[in-house]
């Protein structure tokens, strides 16, 4: 018997990469994560999560 990854193969809801790359160069630019929430239009836990996830 084989057991299966319960990762999924791909995420439909997923940030665009060129809006995450958006995200990293703001934060080079040491924007906090509620500057670039608000310069981007995006929910600050959005935001959050991508820096969480690429930091």
């Amino acid at each position: 018997m084989h057991t299966r990854s319960s990762k999924p193969i791909d995420s439909p809801k997923r940030m665009p990469v060129e809006q995450v790359a958006t995200i990293a160069a703001m934060r080079r630019l040491r924007m906090t994560g509620t500057a670039i929430a608000y310069f981007l239009s995006l929910p600050l836990s959005t935001v959050g999560l991508e820096l969480r996830l690429w930091a």
